[in-house]
């Protein structure tokens, strides 16, 4: 309940890369009161002890039951930032959250989607525009986040570690793509919740430096001291890993898409760069060197 005139802002994803920072840097602000939506009692525990107020909302329910399995825990909800799972039932989701907030009165929404032109025709990447869609004709205040490839992956993706005794595995050839540190996208959410106005009807691109996998290479083994090799595979073993490992074949596909398209380079945007970061929060980004050196410990070998 607010009792301080403050206003309420609700975060979705609230344990992941991207929330966890989210969470940690508004739980420090003075100027909101942070709440994190979380699926289950489970989830909401280590929250709570941080004396964090959550609110349980499953995004799976909807479909079923409605707007009214989620609606009420949006009541006195004033700012969201909404982030569902990495699967096509983010499409059905993200409408529900949407159009659940607009009955209650939610003033702005920060909706977190990936990097591509307005005409791709990725089709994980055409669901993030599709949302983005849905909630600029809901009438809701609205900032677009659209991140391109998260420095974070780097330390283990495809279904295993990307790095295991100094070796790198990607699926990308020789591509030149771009990266962000999702500190720094989680900074940027941050920013835009404590002041939605100055960036209301904003889409943001999120990508600050451009590297190959063997420049990561390169910038691991100077960084950590020890040596990095980069070993390219095949898009085709992505997919059969991550398959094999449960994940969403719908999904997969897209990504598998995207390993392709990269290296074949039809995908033309994979490379581009923005000052974005820097604009918004003032602060520069953090580089690829300085990611490799806030993790040494996790890529030492």
């Amino acid at each position: 309940m607010n009792t301080n005139n403050k206003p309420n802002v609700l975060i979705f994803g609230a344990t992941g890369k991207i929330g966890r920072v989210l969470i940690e840097r508004l739980n420090q602000a003075s100027d909101v009161n942070l709440i994190a939506a979380v699926r289950s009692p489970e989830k909401a525990a280590p929250l709570k002890t941080q004396k964090i107020e959550t609110r349980i909302i499953d995004l799976d329910k909807p479909e079923q039951y409605g707007l009214s399995a989620i609606q009420p825990a949006l009541v006195g909800i004033n700012r969201i930032f909404l982030l569902t799972g990495y699967n096509v039932s983010m499409l059905a989701q993200s409408k529900a959250v949407i159009y659940a907030a607009k009955n209650v009165g939610v003033s702005h929404i920060v909706h977190l989607g990936a990097y591509a032109k307005d005409d791709t025709t990725v089709a994980h990447l055409a669901w993030h525009q599709m949302i983005e869609i849905y909630l600029q004709h809901s009438g809701i205040g609205y900032t677009h986040l659209r991140p391109n490839w998260f420095m974070q992956n780097l330390l283990g993706y495809g279904g295993r570690d990307n790095q295991n005794a100094g070796v790198i595995t990607q699926y990308i050839g020789d591509a030149l793509v771009s990266w962000i540190d999702c500190d720094d996208i989680a900074k940027v959410a941050a920013a835009i919740l404590r002041s939605p106005e100055q960036h209301n009807g904003k889409t943001y691109p999120l990508a600050v430096e451009a590297h190959t996998m063997q420049a990561v290479s390169e910038i691991f083994t100077e960084v950590v001291g020890q040596p990095f090799r980069y070993e390219p595979h095949s898009p085709e073993e992505f997919l059969k890993i991550v398959l094999e490992a449960g994940a969403d074949p719908a999904y997969m596909k897209c990504v598998y898409n995207v390993f392709t398209r990269t290296r074949e380079g039809s995908v033309t945007e994979a490379a581009d760069v923005f000052n974005t970061v820097e604009q918004i929060t003032g602060h520069r980004p953090t580089s690829l060197r300085e990611f490799a050196q806030k993790h040494k410990p996790e890529l030492a070998y």
